[in-house]
């Protein structure tokens, strides 16, 4: 840890004839550079962007990092990079130059916990009886999936995730995401849905003319909802 200079000196004597030249040695020790951090890591949620962990050294030389949990954090660019879910030990490094001797490593601790999510469901719109299956339409900030259940089957059910219209009358639909390994469970939400009678139309041919002792006929009027007709004479 020591700079060695060896320097050949030469004198005169009084005469100005030169002397015996002679040698000395100068020992140069290299200056210590240490290694200190920022302010504390302390907890990240998922989905942080890299970030500098702050370290510096005295000496102005680079710091380098090492984590001890690949799985939770990795060093990207000499940047934090956010991969898992849990907790790892950052240790800032100088390992010194020609002037400097290494930095005695410096921990820093860092958790990286689950991130928040919310839904956004949009006011269903009131629906008719027989409209065909939709999508509720929720989405969670996540981008996971959104599930759905119904406080009334007899006025609707899920199928594969769409509102499927069984009855009249209204019911609440709620979404849900549960999280996963990366994101918390986000708060439900409510809807209300509501299910009106569907519009009929009838269909009916003219009736032909008939003589006195024709047998019984069918009108032949049909309804668009496929209901049974019932008719009346004037």
């Amino acid at each position: 840890n020591a700079l060695w200079l060896w320097l050949n000196c030469a004198a005169t004597i009084g005469n100005g004839a030169p002397a015996r030249s002679s040698r000395m040695t100068i020992s140069a020790n290299r200056s210590a550079s240490a290694v200190w951090a920022g302010s504390s890591i302390g907890t990240k949620i998922w989905g942080t962007a890299d970030f500098d962990p702050g370290a510096v050294a005295s000496s102005g030389l680079p710091v380098s990092y090492t984590s001890s949990n690949t799985a939770v954090v990795t060093i990207v660019n000499n940047r934090i990079h956010l991969v898992g879910i849990g907790s790892s030990t950052i240790t800032a490094n100088q390992s010194g130059s020609a002037n400097y001797i290494a930095a005695s490593p410096v921990n820093q601790s860092i958790t990286v916990s689950k991130a928040s999510q919310t839904i956004t469901f949009p006011t269903l719109p009131s629906k008719q009886y027989g409209s065909p299956d939709f999508s509720p339409g929720a989405t969670a900030s996540s981008g996971l999936t959104v599930n759905y259940t119904s406080s009334k089957t007899s006025i609707a059910t899920i199928v594969n995730g769409m509102i499927h219209i069984v009855g009249v009358g209204s019911c609440n639909i709620t979404a849900t995401q549960s999280g996963n390994a990366y994101y918390n469970a986000a708060t439900n939400v409510v809807r209300s849905l509501s299910v009106t009678k569907a519009s009929q139309t009838i269909t009916f041919p003219p009736i032909p003319n008939k003589v006195l002792g024709s047998p019984d006929f069918l009108p032949g009027a049909t309804a668009s909802s496929g209901l049974t007709i019932r008719y009346t004479s004037s």
